[in-house]
Formats: structure tokens, C-alpha cells, sequence
């Protein structure tokens, strides 16, 4: 058994662990106490990398071989209720994640050099028979690749302009 990944909620009360590739296994656990509240498969393929939203201690994203997720915490029942971001016919090895300052956005770098741009709003839970209104989609990628696959990504905001700017670390060396 091993970890692949870790991360805390924006509030640091829980703390989610990603199983390696002997589990896949994505856990939920509460910080104060140390005791695992649920846990789910991460997904039918590998997953590499976890990452909690900034301001919401409610949801994660999680990404790995030609998948990226969604996922809203229920401690209450407790449950792990994932979303598979809609990736259209793109399919990658995501190796790195990270989360726009405003929640709005999951930029993940991956095997073949790309820096893709996912929306990743999504409804709170709702009945099994109520359609989705908002639902995580790709939004775009770079056409210029990085040499080796982006092992790193960041979201910095730009103080000057107010924008997001991605700074990807390359297999290479270069970051760009």
C-alpha cells in the first residue's frame, strides 16, 4: 500500500489521502480527530494527483489516466459524491493539478505536455433523478507542448491585471 497524494481543506479541518495504484482509493479524513469518515475508488484508472478548492471545505478535484472529477463531500451521511468533468474525445495522463483562486477553474499538466483548462463549477448534491444544471467540462488547452510532460503546475493571480496566470513546470527544466 502506498500514498500517492495528499492535500487539506481550505479550513484544515479535514485532510484527503489518494491511494496508489494497489487501492486507488481516495480517503476522507477528519484532522482533528485522525479517524477516516468515508472513502471511494478515485476512479477505474489510476489517479495521480488531489487538490481541494480554495475557499470551499466541501469539494475536491481529482485527475489521473484520462480522467479528471469533481467530487462534493457530504459529512453528514458521510459520502464522497463525485462528477466526471466532461474531457470530450481528449485522453491524457494528468500528472498535476492546481485551482484558480476563485474556484472556477482546475489547470492540470500531463504526460504530453499540455496545460488544460477545465471548468469546474458543479450543482450541490441533488436527487438521483434531477438533471445536472452545471457541470465540470473542458474549456482548453496549449497547442505548444512542453518538452518531457509538465510535472508542476501554479495558479498565480496577477496583481496588476487580476488575472490567473498558469506557470507549468516541464519534465525538461524549462517553466514557463
Amino acid at each position: 500500500k502506498r500514498v500517492e497524494a495528499v492535500d487539506f481543506s481550505c479550513d484544515s479541518q479535514f485532510l484527503t489521502s489518494l491511494g496508489g495504484q494497489d487501492d486507488n482509493d481516495i480517503v476522507l479524513w477528519n484532522v482533528k480527530s485522525g479517524a477516516a469518515i468515508c472513502g471511494a475508488q478515485a476512479s477505474t484508472e489510476f489517479a495521480h494527483c488531489v487538490r481541494w478548492l480554495n475557499n470551499r471545505n466541501d469539494r475536491f478535484v481529482t485527475c489521473g489516466v484520462n480522467h479528471a472529477r469533481v467530487w462534493q463531500v457530504d459529512v453528514a451521511m458521510p459520502k464522497l459524491h463525485p462528477i466526471d468533468i466532461t474531457m470530450g474525445s481528449i485522453r491524457r495522463v494528468i500528472q498535476c493539478l492546481c485551482i484558480s483562486e476563485d474556484d472556477s477553474f482546475a489547470y492540470t499538466g500531463n504526460k504530453t505536455g499540455e496545460v488544460i483548462k477545465f471548468n469546474i463549477e458543479r450543482d450541490d448534491i441533488k436527487p438521483f433523478n434531477e438533471p445536472e444544471v452545471h457541470h465540470p467540462s473542458l474549456v482548453g488547452y496549449n497547442r505548444d507542448r512542453f518538452s518531457k510532460g509538465i510535472k508542476s503546475v501554479a495558479c498565480i493571480v496577477n496583481p496588476t491585471t487580476g488575472n490567473t496566470n498558469v506557470i507549468a513546470g516541464a519534465g525538461d527544466g524549462t517553466i514557463r
